[in-house]
């Protein structure tokens, strides 16, 4: 459960938080002047699902080049987007050609986009660097009159419509690959590119809004997570509004429930606030790529319990600085960086991204929506002047982030809705995998078992089978899972009822907790035919007592009854079940 955390509070945070932002907004000159979203939605029919990545064909004899820019990429972002090229085999080689196994020192890379005229169109494309004529006869490439090569596969058509400049088709261009790409591309096969159906995007930002509107636009169902108010009332000033993204709030409901246990199952988060995953700490591509596809760490927790097959963090090198230095102290650090890194684009210290492929048909399904991202500056000014640009920080996106609630139930406190500190040890990884937690030795089992004098915690159904069946036992099983956070806000008072029916009520009733997590568990929970958690069974006499059933609150009037029932004598009542919530309850993975 989530400690000091009540509703009223919530929102009494909420609001001081937006009375200062008015103020400290100016003092500390952190929101950029066009902070206000400015996007174009329209509502056409989405797409499908699955999409081809065509090739654009159009004649060399009027191109010029309108515009070019490097736009970097850095930070938590930056790694995010290696591990994708990493995941779905597209080569980065350093400059002598070698592929590179090892994330850069710099933690940054760059990509330049080139707008063009072919004719009375407007076109972009991706620059193939260091390409020349002999590269023709392995990669698609156009050449334009003043010899830059270009990913023919890259490039889009310009809509000829208001807003749609160069500046502002670059930026969003730039936007769009690892919020919208990276975490919607589910996998590759030859030219085919499938893309994920359910999304998550954490944060109501600008850039979160647009990363959620685009993603509806390629055919995804979104939904976005955020605790601002704006985002998540119906009014004209909701960007969201005329939109098919569903926003939330971190908790739902009067359980408290964090929001990835309230989705059940979705296919992608993509957070614009954090950096759950530490792809900071990242050093080999290879393991950025186990943190992207859920291999380690909260991504594997996330694919553990909800389904979930990808983990981005879109968080820049300047909000990581921000993160670490505080609002008052960010600013100095973040203009010398900023400085700094849009230089070293021009003495070629940085990496050169290939093109993503399909990346075409992303920008192609944004652009036909008519959605741009037209932020044209960082903290280190504007960016359609520059030869390169960094996307910079956002102190409403700090701010949100500060007030995001944060559960301690594991003893440290974690951002709510993600899995609980303990579990993201790497012993608990390794239990799970290898189902340690079901040791073969009875001694072994039986000491780990004894810390709790009232309930029997068990991770396999031999234990089951030796403490209630074959000795004939009335017993209640309360079935749950370690990634569940409703199953650990209600142990404590699973114990406690426990615990009064053997000290206060003398009753010979018995308690287990049985846990479906490792090998052992699996196997219980196939055996006894529980999908869901939090799940509770009876046994009378060592034999199963009628259904299992739901039940997401403790101490719960419907639990009593049914023990109840069953002490008195009578047969199994199936109207004592009725009510089951099982929209509050998680899959077992």
């Amino acid at each position: 459960m989530m400690n000091c955390y009540r509703k009223n509070t919530y929102v009494l945070s909420t609001l001081l938080l937006l009375a200062s932002q008015i103020s400290l907004v100016t003092l500390f000159l952190f929101l950029s002047s066009n902070e206000v979203l400015s996007l174009f939605v329209f509502t056409e029919a989405f797409a499908p699902v699955t999409y081809k990545s065509d090739v654009v064909t159009t004649s060399l004899a009027s191109s010029k080049i309108t515009k070019k820019q490097s736009a970097i990429y850095d930070g938590s972002e930056f790694v995010s987007i290696l591990s994708f090229l990493k995941y779905v085999g597209v080569p980065v080689q350093d400059e002598d050609g070698n592929d590179v196994t090892f994330i850069p020192q710099t933690r940054s890379g760059y990509m330049n986009f080139v707008t063009f005229k072919e004719g009375n169109d407007r076109m972009l494309g991706v620059e193939c660097k260091d390409c020349s004529d002999e590269d023709e006869d392995e990669i698609k490439l156009r050449k334009m009159s003043d010899g830059t090569y270009l990913y023919e596969e890259s490039i889009v058509a310009i809509p000829n419509k208001a807003g749609f400049t160069d500046a502002a088709v670059i930026s969003t261009a730039h936007a769009a690959l690892c919020g919208v790409h990276v975490g919607a591309v589910s996998s590759r096969a030859g030219d085919e590119y499938s893309l994920m159906e359910k999304i998550v995007v954490l944060g109501g930002g600008e850039y979160a809004c647009f990363v959620a509107l685009a993603l509806t636009a390629l055919g995804s169902r979104v939904t976005l997570v955020t605790t601002r108010p704006m985002q998540l009332k119906d009014t004209p000033l909701n960007p969201l509004r005329e939109s098919k993204v569903e926003a939330m709030s971190p908790v739902v409901g009067e359980e408290d429930q964090g929001f990835a246990e309230y989705l059940v199952e979705f296919d992608s988060v993509i957070d614009t606030l954090d950096d759950e995953a530490k792809f900071v700490n990242v050093k080999l591509i290879d393991e950025g790529v186990k943190r992207l596809v859920g291999e380690y760490g909260v991504g594997a927790k996330l694919k553990q319990a909800h389904q979930c097959q990808r983990y981005i963090s879109t968080l820049t090198k300047s909000q990581e600085i921000v993160l670490k230095e505080g609002l008052l102290f960010a600013r100095p650090p973040v203009l010398t960086y900023q400085s700094r890194i849009e230089k070293q684009v021009t003495l070629n210290d940085l990496v050169y991204l290939p093109y993503p492929p399909g990346f075409q048909n992303t920008l192609a399904k944004i652009f036909d929506k008519g959605l741009l991202l037209p932020v044209d500056r960082n903290e280190n000014g504007a960016n359609g002047r520059k030869k390169s640009f960094v996307r910079g920080c956002s102190f409403p996106d700090y701010a949100e982030l500060e007030i995001w609630p944060k559960d301690t139930t594991d003893g440290a406190a974690v951002r709510y809705g993600f899995p609980g500190i303990k579990e993201l040890t790497l012993e608990a990884r390794v239990d799970e995998m290898m189902g340690s937690l079901q040791s073969k030795d009875k001694n072994d089992r039986r000491k780990s078992k004894s810390e709790n004098p009232f309930v029997l915690d068990s991770y396999c159904i031999e234990d089951i089978q030796e403490e209630i069946i074959d000795k004939k036992r009335n017993a209640v099983v309360f079935v749950s899972a370690s990634y569940c956070t409703t199953c650990r806000s209600i142990t404590p008072q699973y114990t406690r009822m426990a615990r009064i029916s053997k000290e206060e009520k003398n009753s010979d009733l018995f308690f287990v907790k049985a846990n479906t997590v490792g090998k052992g568990g699996k196997r219980l929970s196939k055996i006894l035919g529980v999908e869901s958690v939090p799940t509770f069974l009876l046994f009378k006499n060592g034999e199963r007592y009628g259904d299992s059933f739901g039940i997401t609150k403790l101490p719960s009037k419907k639990l009593d009854a049914i023990i109840e029932n069953m002490e008195s004598g009578s047969e199994w009542d199936p109207s004592l079940i009725m009510g089951e919530e099982s929209k509050r309850r998680t899959r077992i993975q």
